[in-house]
């Protein structure tokens, strides 16, 4: 039974980890996505758009490495 849960807690573990790692791998895209857009005058208008999606993104982001460090007591990966 102790071996299931172990195994149970482990796999969690692994997904908040993946989870958590993807979520700032998002924001890098964002970010870089950002950087592209501005160098081109033609997008000027959508940049408001990715902005308020970058927000957005490191806010989640944040979110899920506080949930993590409580849960798991370290920080795994991490952006900001």
């Amino acid at each position: 039974m102790n071996e299931i849960s172990d195994n149970s807690q482990t796999c969690g573990r692994e997904q908040a980890e993946k989870a958590q790692t993807q979520a700032w791998e998002a924001v890098e895209l964002l970010e870089r996505a950002r950087e592209l857009m501005v160098e081109d005058s033609a997008t000027q208008p959508a940049v408001k758009h990715l902005e308020a999606a970058l927000h957005e993104a490191k806010a989640r982001a944040a979110v899920l490495e506080n949930w993590y460090q409580r849960t798991y007591g370290r920080v795994n990966a991490g952006g900001a």
